[in-house]
């Protein structure tokens, strides 16, 4: 079984810690106004650093608990200094005795446990930073205002009889809220780093055993009263690593530990995702086999009837047979379309460097042998080059000049020009001719699939291309974009994204 050696680090914390105990031993002997004196300042130091690690902890984390606590530990610090110098001994407050500290023990471990409870709630609360000061400027002066000024706050301790009944009972339920708070802290452990929370539970646990103790006592200089104060300082020293150390000397788990779990969850995402893709694609091979058998089916037996039953058909029975030829061709165009638009999405993308000149003209090459009847004046910029997916981007330029191309059948005489522009910091791709053109306001549903400006009668088509274009491009990381009016043509333009900048050559 592997084991964890040592480390020089932890060698000197375990000697600090013997040679801290050994000190305050000595100094209880000695002296116990000295020992109950280092014990709180060195919790007043604590809390203090903690006030200054939590205030500045949101440059590093979205976390708010800490900032929650070190803001609150700034106010319990300063109570604990109020207690220390009205320690019996002290002589700095007139008229200062055992009861008149343990008042202010109260107060301040009261406010501590209130804020431990609170905190589990702060992790993803936009906290004001002023609102949160003033609200505790308020609740601690109201406090100590009901022991300096109004003097209402109860008795805790009576000389020759010891520990009242409220102090007893007090230290029992600030205990019950610390339980209560390490259990919602728990419940919030995914919110913190591992070994961050294991000392905020410890941190907890030693309080409550604190607590407990000074249930016991019934002298201020007894044992029970300093096996109090040996467990605050253990406490106060785990909360000290857990937010000091944790958020100074390793800020990097808490600047971070937020970016790791979205990265696993973006992880498990893409993992859910490509097989939500795998299930897709089977869906739609299984769907488009299910759909284009019986399609294929109708349009055969239609042309079988037409063919065998010539004679017994009149011409209203041939224009049916036609018409449903016609649907069952069209039906399945749309699926061989609506299937190509879905590999395209998944496509891995392979860019590369493209003579989109030479593209356009073999495009239009085609096209015009198509149609040689057409006057067509066409206008290509020269030596145009991009960096894109060659296969995709042809895709791109087939439904644009086709569109262009279609726009323009109704006019004797037209003209198609491609070209390039400056956008800003890059370069947009166009498309323009001069047909028919089309209403600004309906250019939003000019991108999404199956929407048509134009009935079948005027111009044939499935009403996917100009979607298809949308997609490619996005996945480029580009835009597209249109520019029209109606009988004045129209200007498509799109963009590549920011690694494939137009240059010439």
């Amino acid at each position: 079984m592997s084991t964890h050696p040592i480390t020089i680090k932890q060698y000197l914390y375990v000697i600090l810690s013997v040679l801290i105990g050994i000190a305050l031993y000595v100094a209880r002997h000695y002296s116990y106004l000295l020992f109950h004196s280092i014990v709180e300042e060195f919790s007043i130091l604590v809390a203090f650093g903690v006030f200054l690690v939590g205030w500045h902890s949101t440059k590093y984390t979205d976390n708010r608990a800490f900032l929650f606590l070190g803001i609150s530990f700034l106010f319990i610090g300063w109570i604990d200094f109020f207690h220390t110098l009205a320690y019996p001994g002290m002589g700095v407050f007139p008229g200062s005795d055992t009861n008149l500290a343990a008042q202010l023990w109260i107060v301040a471990r009261y406010l501590e446990s209130i804020t431990f409870l609170i905190a589990p709630f702060a992790v993803r609360t936009n906290i004001n930073k002023a609102h949160v000061v003033v609200a505790y400027s308020i609740v601690s002066g109201l406090l100590l205002a009901t022991i300096f000024v109004w003097q209402v706050f109860p008795v805790c301790f009576i000389d020759g009889v010891g520990l009242t009944l409220f102090k007893i009972a007090s230290e029992y339920i600030i205990s019950a809220i610390l339980v209560l708070s390490g259990l919602l802290f728990l419940r919030r452990r995914t919110e913190f780093d591992s070994s961050t929370m294991r000392l905020l539970i410890l941190a907890i646990i030693f309080t409550i055993l604190s607590e407990l103790a000074f249930t016991l006592y019934a002298d201020a200089y007894g044992i029970a009263n300093a096996a109090g104060h040996y467990l605050k300082v253990i406490a106060f020293y785990f909360i000290y690593q857990a937010l000091v150390q944790a958020s100074l000397i390793r800020p990097y788990d808490t600047l971070f530990r937020n970016l790791k779990q979205s990265r696993e969850m973006e992880a498990s995402r893409a993992t859910q995702l490509e097989a939500l893709n795998r299930e897709l694609e089977s869906f739609s091979y299984s769907v488009s086999h299910d759909l284009r058998a019986p399609l294929r089916s109708l349009d055969g037996f239609s042309l079988a009837l037409e063919k065998n039953y010539a004679d017994k058909i009149d011409d209203n029975g041939r224009h049916y047979l036609d018409r449903i030829r016609a649907g069952s061709q069209r039906m399945t165009a749309l699926i061989n379309t609506l299937l190509q638009l879905s590999r395209l999405s998944r496509t891995v993308l392979q860019r590369s460097l493209v003579n989109l000149t030479s593209m356009t003209h073999e495009i239009l090459s085609t096209l015009q042998q198509g149609s040689p009847e057409r006057d067509v004046e066409i206008v290509i910029e020269e030596e145009m080059t991009v960096n894109a997916d060659e296969y995709l981007l042809n895709v791109v330029m087939t439904n644009l000049l086709e569109n262009a191309w279609k726009f323009t059948k109704s006019h004797s005489k037209t003209r198609i020009e491609v070209g390039k522009v400056s956008q800003e910091d890059h370069e947009a791709v166009f498309v323009r001719d001069d047909g028919v053109g089309l209403d600004m306001k309906y250019a939003n549903r000019l991108f999404a699939p199956f929407q048509r400006l134009h009935s079948l009668e005027e111009f044939e088509g499935l009403g996917i291309g100009l979607a298809t274009v949308q997609r490619i491009i996005s996945r480029h990381g580009g835009r597209v974009w249109v520019e029209s009016a109606p009988e004045q043509g129209a200007t498509f333009y799109f963009t590549l994204g920011p690694n494939a900048t137009s240059i010439n050559q």
